[in-house]
């Protein structure tokens, strides 16, 4: 990571959670089919500003597997910033979500990053509401 004048993102959260999922819905505006990701996809994302000016985001999507986790930190490191990817539609796996950004944010590497919790898959009829994820996660 680094070595741009784009802002580096990680983007991180449990296998399943849709990362993949929203780092393509981002970069092409439609969703596309996705695989569990085994290491991690990069995306550079170009967005207009509201003064006209482009604004260039390097989107790193790492894998959520038990196995990959540990890998984390090797993206944090050069992160400008996180999105924390949560499925809102899985209940049961809301507390390992949140014994997993609890070490993420106690990490050295995330100290004083920003840190964005995106509640995914909401557009189901299943998905919990904000309250609830905010209640797991422990964000109250």
């Amino acid at each position: 990571m680094g070595g741009s004048s784009s802002t580096q993102i990680a983007m991180l959260g449990l296998d399943l959670s849709g990362k993949t999922t929203c780092l393509y819905r981002l970069k092409f505006n439609q969703y596309t089919d996705t695989r569990p990701t085994v290491g991690f996809n990069c995306e550079k994302i170009e967005f207009e500003t509201p003064n006209g000016k482009t604004r260039v985001f390097t989107i790193w999507d790492v894998g959520g597997q038990d196995k990959t986790r540990p890998l984390w930190k090797s993206y944090t490191r050069k992160a400008d910033g996180i999105i924390y990817v949560v499925d809102s539609t899985d209940k049961e796996r809301l507390e390992e979500a949140k014994i997993e950004l609890v070490k993420l944010l106690k990490s050295p590497e995330t100290f004083g990053l920003p840190v964005v919790i995106l509640a995914n898959k909401q557009d189901l009829p299943e998905s919990l509401e904000k309250y609830e994820i905010e209640k797991s996660l422990g964000l109250h």
